[in-house]
């Protein structure tokens, strides 16, 4: 992408692209995992998936479901949010967020 005033020493840019069909998304995924390194007029791009957050709450929520006085949440852009009686911890990483449920809370089962 052209940005008028950016230089390479630039962090990079992030957007969001809402797929709306998942057979186009799985596809647009093959073929990111197909190419070693995708390139547009000579600068890197990376294409990631983003899980929804419904899919994040409900994996942690296996956890965290019966623990009394423990409130979790997901919040905007891609945060976990857990409270319980020691404070709050925030996570932008699931298997962080996982560990310490495991950790904080019991099995992972």
């Amino acid at each position: 992408l052209f940005i008028p005033g950016r230089e390479d020493s630039d962090p990079p840019r992030q957007f969001i692209a809402r797929i709306h069909h998942g057979h186009i998304m799985e596809e647009i995924m093959r073929k990111v995992s197909s190419q070693r390194k995708l390139t547009f007029n000579g600068h890197s791009i990376q294409i990631l998936r983003d899980y929804p957050s419904a899919v994040v709450k409900l994996r942690v929520s296996k956890i965290l479901w019966d623990k009394p006085g423990v409130k979790f949440g997901i919040l905007y852009p891609a945060k976990l949010r857990v409270t319980y009686s020691e404070g709050e911890k925030l996570f932008t990483n699931a298997n962080e967020a996982w560990k310490f449920a495991v950790e904080q809370f019991g099995t992972d089962k």
